[in-house]
This record gives structure tokens, sequence and C-alpha cells, in this order.
């Protein structure tokens, strides 16, 4: 009888995960959008897929032009998904190795606050959608990166 109490919990867990905001320990969907903030440059951005740190994906290298954005979605598993991209804005910075995503609670629930992690490059600064606050909080620069 326990079994199947514990499917049933798994069965409901699994069907309700779109309706919640943030962190599931189980597989879920996600959207990873970069804006450029910048008025007048395209910014480069490649990143790349990790699932518990074994590199599983490269996404081709987008020039995301000025105003412009590069958005996409993709399904976590049980492992540990990672998200670590490059951006470049010609002749002003660089940013190596940047965590777009992280699965895990704190970052999904505190950082992003939900399933869609949007991030905005601007001249002054690198900001981070954060849905409880419900704005963008800076979380570096282009030479100081925090996150």
């Amino acid at each position: 009888m326990l079994k199947f109490w514990v499917a049933i919990l798994v069965i409901v867990s699994l069907t309700c995960q779109k309706y919640t905001i943030g962190f599931t320990p189980f597989p879920a969907r996600y959207w990873l959008v970069m804006e450029n903030g910048l008025e007048h440059d395209t910014i480069d951005l490649q990143c790349k897929r990790y699932v518990n740190d074994d590199e599983k994906e490269v996404l081709g290298l987008q020039h995301i032009p000025p105003s412009g954005n590069f958005s996409f979605n993709f399904k976590t598993t049980f492992f540990k998904t990672i998200y670590k991209c490059n951006v470049t804005w010609p002749n002003h910075g660089r940013l190596t190795d940047m965590t777009g995503f992280e699965d895990d609670q704190p970052f999904e629930d505190y950082d992003c606050g939900g399933r869609h992690c949007t991030w905005k490059f601007a001249s002054d600064a690198i900001y981070l959608f954060n849905l409880r606050k419900q704005r963008f909080i800076q979380v570096g620069t282009w030479d100081k990166w925090s996150v």
C-alpha cells in the first residue's frame, strides 16, 4: 500500500510541476533569455550545457543585435544541469564561464526567482531579473563578476 501512495505522490508532483515557481527536484522546463541592453553594439554569446559537470551540448555562437535578445528553453534531468556562457562586448569586455542557469534551489528560487531566467547586458552593468522583487538586480559589471 505504501508503494501505491508513493507512486501517486510522484505522479501528482510531476503533473503539477509546471504550475510551480522555481526549483523542483524533478525534471522541469526552463527558459533562458539573454537581452542586449546596449543601444549601438552587438554582443556575442555562446553557451554550453553541462550535466553533472560533463559537457553535453554547445549552442552555436549568437550575435545579439542592439536592444535584441536570444532565448531558448530546455528541460532539466534528475542530474544537475548548468548552462555556462561566454559573453563578449567587442572592444569593451568579456565574461567567461558566466553561470546563466544552475539547477539548484538557491539559484532558481532567489537569483532568478522562477522558471524564466532573464539576463540583461547593459553598458554600466550585468543584470538578472528577480521575480520576487519584480525588477532587474545588478549582479556584476563587465570587469567584475559576482554570480
